[in-house]
């Protein structure tokens, strides 16, 4: 989502300035955490913003940094809490790679072990989906399984998707022999 993607490259920035970026980060990880498991109250129509900053202050004052209160408060003022584990994925990305660290997202049907992922790496390096590692950064990979995808992959790298899955590919025969 690129409002996802707008907020947190403004808490990016907001943190970077203050010399906070990891503590933040925590932070976003353990208030996410509280909030899916609280989600319905604040997509209640009834609930204001107001009472969601009310439950910020009442349980966060003093146990977080006023970056990450803050922008807790101007979520719920805009009514995007919704949006925050999105937020606090895409924030983590930045984190990440500001210090050199390269996350690439990989779904497959199977477990995928290190030879396979290195690989994959190589395959992904040759698409052009991702950079050959230099000495300042290294890249990682999230290896999540889908059996939802049949076989083959989807990678996801900075906003960038590559799908190889069996799924999409068949989706794909299906709509061309529909156009004879």
């Amino acid at each position: 989502m690129l409002e996802s993607v707008s907020y947190a490259e403004a808490l990016f920035e907001a943190a970077s300035e203050s010399q906070c970026l990891d503590e933040t980060a925590k932070e976003l990880q353990s208030v996410g955490a509280v909030l899916e498991r609280r989600m319905s109250a604040f997509r209640n129509p009834g609930k204001t913003s107001r009472d969601h900053k009310r439950f910020f202050s009442e349980t966060l004052d003093g146990k977080v940094n006023r970056i990450t209160l803050r922008f807790l408060f101007l979520l719920a003022d805009h009514r995007k809490l919704p949006l925050l584990p999105d937020i606090v994925r895409r924030y983590e990305g930045l984190v990440r790679k500001a210090s050199g660290e390269r996350w690439v997202r990989l779904s497959a049907a199977i477990e995928l072990n290190e030879p396979i992922l290195t690989e994959m790496k190589a395959y992904l390096i040759r698409r052009g989906l991702i950079e050959k590692e230099t000495s300042h950064d290294q890249i990682f990979f999230e290896s999540v399984l889908d059996r939802g995808l049949l076989g083959g992959f989807r990678a996801e790298y900075e906003g960038r998707m590559l799908d190889e899955s069996l799924k999409t590919r068949l989706r794909a025969m299906r709509l061309e022999s529909m156009r004879f």
